[in-house]
């Protein structure tokens, strides 16, 4: 029996980001006004396969100066592909992307000529997301929840549990982090410190208990709970070393964004509610020495993204200019006029802006932060259609988009220790966002665009659409002075 969590779950939390933030859903067109439809093939049990062609960024980082040492689109003959999200490693030989579906597990080695999938990777998940981290010396581990429904048995089964897949020779090898037979075992985030101990931490009791796995170096695990930090929990590894937790905490009618324990509140900037997007760098493996931050967040506040971290026994923060919430001219639904039985003329979307969850943060070994994220021009029609549910004293009006002149453009940025000026180093215009069928977990975090360093590597994926279907675009930057 089909998994539900991923789809039906994240089905119904889509829905609502869509209907209260005006966000494009997962049966919207790509990036709330482009693409196509949603990909195709890997129908009626033909076998998957997936194709990589070397993309152009002529316009935006031009041949000489330009610091992008790969720019592969990878293709599979599935109509989800990437529908649990992306997440890139810049590994020794190669960069790495893991993503999956409802219908297969994925990790390539991207190159700057093309790239292969690892086709005995030993992970396979069943609509939920794989996250990556990078050992000492770059290698990549993943780890994912294989956690199905039997639903032959009475109670229902939930076979398999959350796993950790790492590298051991030529090939890979899995290991159980840990199981239950009543419920799924979702991972919330996974890092590896300097020492290479393996940090995993996952919904032990949902949908508040949360337990941290270690992995010492000898191959045993360890779990224990783990102390959160209000709602909207993320951990990560700082820079000395240690695991962070942290989540928001109430502020008034608002939520500020908080570490530690007792609870720190890195920023005086509220936001409205728990599920606003935030992300975090990552562990610190990379970072040989480097005076820095212990850790850096970026929220997605309406006004433009914030920059935040501690600053002693205080925090400082940047705001980006010009990287606001689109502020929508078009609703997605109205109220249906049942007296006049007409519903609203044609409406016309100009909003520009970062849409929901399209950004992401890392940081490098000489301790300079990285920034991507993708500015949506939007420019559509937004059309609006009677929709009933059940009889006729149940209707909507349903805005269904045509006429697409959306215009995206992926953004990478940097900026140093100390210095208060995120200095876009290069502006590329994409394809759309492609948010079709995808994921939207409770616990895992569900990415569009991810970013990730090692060294003076940087790995960024980003899930988009064409008139072609679905592909994933994976870039690699060195990071130059």
């Amino acid at each position: 029996m089909r998994a539900l969590r991923g789809s039906f779950v994240g089905a119904m939390f889509v829905g609502i980001m869509h209907v209260a933030a005006g966000c494009g859903g997962p049966d919207e067109p790509p990036g709330a006004g482009g693409g196509g439809a949603g990909g195709g093939g890997g129908a009626g049990g033909e076998p998957i396969t997936c194709s990589f062609e070397v993309a152009s960024h002529d316009v935006g980082c031009p041949a000489g100066s330009c610091p992008i040492t790969a720019d592969i689109e990878v293709r599979c003959t599935e109509r989800e592909f990437g529908a649990a999200g992306v997440r890139v490693a810049p590994g020794p030989t190669g960069t790495y992307l893991g993503t999956s579906s409802h219908e297969a597990t994925y990790l390539f080695e991207i190159t700057p000529s093309g790239g292969s999938r690892f086709e005995e990777f030993p992970m396979r998940l069943d609509a939920t997301a794989m996250v990556l981290a990078q050992g000492p010396a770059g290698e990549v581990y993943a780890v994912g929840d294989e956690t199905s429904i039997d639903g032959s048995t009475s109670p229902v089964g939930y076979p398999n549990g959350l796993v950790l897949v790492r590298p051991e020779g030529s090939g890979f090898v899995k290991e159980t982090v840990a199981d239950r037979d009543d419920r799924y075992v979702p991972v919330y985030d996974f890092e590896i410190d300097p020492a290479g101990i393996a940090y995993v931490w996952y919904a032990s009791d949902p949908p508040s208990g949360i337990s941290l796995a270690r992995r010492t170096v000898d191959g045993s695990f360890s779990s224990s709970p783990v102390q959160t930090v209000g709602e909207g929990s993320r951990f990560t590894i700082d820079a000395s070393g240690a695991p962070v937790s942290l989540g928001y905490v109430p502020n008034g009618s608002f939520y500020d964004l908080a570490y530690g324990d007792p609870p720190e509140v890195l920023t005086g900037v509220s936001v409205p509610s728990v599920i606003t997007k935030y992300r975090v760098t990552q562990a610190p493996a990379s970072v040989n020495g480097a005076s820095v931050e212990p850790f850096v967040a970026v929220i997605q506040h309406d006004v433009g993204l914030h920059v935040v971290w501690p600053e002693g026994q205080a925090s400082d923060e940047i705001e980006i200019p010009d990287t606001n919430v689109p502020p929508y001219v078009c609703p997605a639904t109205t109220d249906y006029d049942p007296q006049n039985g007409t519903c609203p003329a044609p409406c016309h979307e100009t909003a520009t802006g970062i849409e929901n969850g399209a950004f992401a943060i890392t940081r490098t070994a000489d301790g300079k932060v990285w920034l991507a994220w993708i500015v949506s021009h939007l420019d559509y029609m937004r059309v609006y259609e009677k929709q009933c549910f059940d009889d006729e004293s149940m209707c909507i009006c349903g805005g269904v988009v045509e006429d697409v002149k959306t215009k995206n453009e992926l953004v990478i940025a940097r900026y140093e220790p100390g210095n208060l000026l995120v200095d876009p180093l290069f502006t590329l215009p994409i394809d759309a966002p492609s948010t079709y069928n995808l994921f939207s977990d409770l616990w895992t975090d569900v990415r569009l665009l991810d970013i990730r360093a090692f060294g003076a590597e940087v790995a960024v994926g980003v899930r988009l659409e064409d008139e072609k279907g679905i592909k994933v675009r994976v870039l690699r930057i060195l990071n130059a002075p």
